[in-house]
């Protein structure tokens, strides 16, 4: 091919594509424009999340806990790390974060317990950050005990757990609109799950 030709034909769709920019450079702008906004809006009202994390040592040889790591006296094997995983997970820990933290009222895992809105400023007032100073909680009822199952059921649902690595520790997390709170939860976790192991270890000795 003539490098003169191919030159020439290079320079032809440049113009071609200036020629269209030219042209539309209207709509163009406008769709980018447009998209821009989209992304912008979605950053403003979207609600930040925060996971907290915390480790789990399964250990045989001592039963303590160092470091923000529970020590536990189980036999180190991918069984036995399976098994605790699956019981770090299960509605019967998470019922007993809920009861120690009282989650159900807290408006994050029940809408019943949010704040009440007269009208459209208050809860726009309250979404900017101005809170309402004469808004008062809701008192909620205990969770009767079926309410409290089914809760514990959806809880357990939102707690990530998971052998790190080929290790024997189980990395525990959990995420919340709120960091500190994700952090107190993921701490309740670990410390139920201990209480559990000790009130298990106990009832094999008596």
């Amino acid at each position: 091919m003539d490098p003169l030709q191919s030159s020439e034909e290079d320079f032809l769709d440049i113009r071609f594509y200036w020629q269209v920019l030219r042209r539309r450079w209207k709509t163009i702008f406008g769709i980018a424009g447009f998209g821009t906004a989209l992304v912008i809006v979605y950053l403003l009202i979207a609600t930040p999340l925060y996971t907290a994390t915390t480790e789990i040592l399964i250990d045989s040889r001592k039963k303590n806990v160092i470091e923000g790591s529970v020590l536990s006296d189980l036999n180190v094997d991918a069984w036995a790390i399976a098994s605790e995983v699956k019981l770090i997970k299960s509605p019967a820990i998470a019922k007993r974060v809920i009861q120690k933290l009282n989650l159900e009222r807290d408006p994050e895992f029940n809408s019943n317990a949010e704040l009440p809105s007269e009208n459209f400023m208050a809860t726009l007032l309250d979404w900017i950050g101005i809170s309402n100073s004469e808004a008062k909680p809701i008192e909620i009822e205990p969770l009767k005990p079926q309410e409290l199952e089914e809760f514990a059921a959806y809880f357990s649902g939102n707690i990530e757990a998971r052998q790190s690595g080929f290790t024997s520790v189980i990395a525990v997390s959990f995420t919340s609109k709120d960091r500190e709170k994700a952090a107190r939860i993921t701490n309740e976790i670990a410390s139920a799950y201990l209480v559990d192991q000790l009130e298990a270890k106990f009832e094999a000795t008596t």
